[in-house]
């Protein structure tokens, strides 16, 4: 038969055997040392306990496995720690031996001063303070939880399995359940098997799948064949959306297709998908306020040159007649192919207009000429 052994000091304990149980009886005079073996029902109104062979305890109280104080001691109940003032020490601890009666370990304590619990530690920094892992199982026919709160309907969050079969879960469920305080309750976050997060929904679709009523937000939900990496972040510049790939770009879409695309070389193309080389792109009509182009080169301001060879409207006109288009201008042809640079266009208009112009004042010119010719007949 097991039995257990106390170590008492400063009291005398006496067995008292009667028909029914032996009963331990305090006693005024003191006994320094002496073991007791119990194997009925013990009585005692103050057990003070002295010897420690759990390292840095005061008092204790051992259990053993063999009738051999030392070597079958197996666990002391102990005082750990010196008092020195404002309830500090004589923390309560539970001890490991070994095979040998030789100690092994505190796997649990309670701090005197806060009531603090530590389990495999003996300095708790928190109510509860576990230092280790936590399994948490229960009958396969329901689900094991964690709950935080003050009662069943007052509890701000409980951790379970996101279904009743712990041998085939889904994920993990934080819930809430704030009903006896007017909030609400539901899941609130859920983790797939798979590494989904869903976060007011139970049925996430992406790694990340944050959820507000009919509104949804997915991240991570692209098809993995390359290890590109998206950050969002924000500094003194502004926020930031950035990747880091050389290759790839940025593509907006709704359920109508294409919106906005940035190629990795800073194109923007607006409707279409294709900027061809161009930085701006834009398949459709477009509205400004103002646009300025600027670095035109040869602004042809050099028409006004006093050298400059300027075409007869004769010329112009057989030019015409032939190629159906002004000289230099390009064609509609040309036009419906490579489209139109503005600045390059507004250059050969301005040419065009100048040239006009000169050709303009010297009728003018001649104009006067005649007139004074006629004038000077009729004179």
């Amino acid at each position: 038969m097991k039995c257990f052994y106390l170590s008492f000091s400063l009291l005398t304990i006496v067995f008292c055997q009667t028909s029914v149980a032996q009963y331990i009886v305090n006693q005024k005079d003191s006994i320094q040392s002496a073991n007791f073996k119990i194997n009925g029902t013990g009585t005692a109104s103050r057990f003070t306990t002295s010897s420690a062979p759990a390292p840095g305890s005061t008092a204790h109280i051992g259990f053993t496995s063999s009738s051999n104080e030392t070597s079958g001691r197996r666990w002391n109940f102990n005082l750990e720690g010196l008092e020195t003032g404002g309830t500090a020490g004589s923390n309560f601890t539970i001890s490991s031996f070994n095979d040998a009666g030789n100690y092994l370990l505190t796997p649990f304590s309670i701090n005197r001063s806060t009531g603090y619990v530590g389990i495999g530690t003996t300095n708790p920094t928190a109510r509860l303070d576990v230092r280790g892992t936590i399994h948490v199982f229960n009958d396969p026919s329901s689900q094991s939880f964690i709950s935080l709160g003050s009662s069943e309907i007052n509890r701000w969050a409980w951790v379970k399995l996101s279904n009743i079969d712990p041998n085939s879960p889904d994920g993990i469920v934080l819930y809430e359940n704030n009903t006896g305080i007017g909030g609400g309750s539901g899941g609130r976050i859920l983790i797939k098997k798979e590494g989904y997060v869903g976060i007011g929904t139970l049925n996430p679709s992406a790694r990340l799948h944050v959820s507000n009523g009919t509104q949804s937000v997915l991240l991570a939900t692209g098809t993995n064949t390359s290890p590109y990496t998206l950050s969002i972040g924000a500094n003194d510049d502004g926020v930031n959306i950035s990747n880091n790939s050389s290759y790839r770009g940025f593509k907006f879409n709704n359920a109508n297709g294409a919106l906005f695309t940035i190629s990795n070389q800073g194109n923007v193309c607006i409707g279409t998908t294709d900027s061809k080389g161009y930085k701006l792109a834009v398949n459709g009509d477009a509205v400004f306020t103002k646009v300025k182009v600027k670095a035109v080169a040869n602004w042809p301001d050099y028409v006004f040159d006093k050298n400059y060879p300027n075409p007869s409207l004769e010329d112009i006109g057989s030019y015409i007649k032939l190629h159906k288009h002004l000289p230099g201008i390009p064609t509609a042809e040309e036009v419906q192919q490579n489209g139109v640079d503005l600045g390059e266009i507004n250059t050969k208009l301005l040419q065009k207009i100048e040239e006009l112009t000169l050709h303009m004042i010297e009728m003018d010119k001649e104009i006067k000429r005649l007139e004074q010719k006629l004038e000077n007949r009729h004179d």
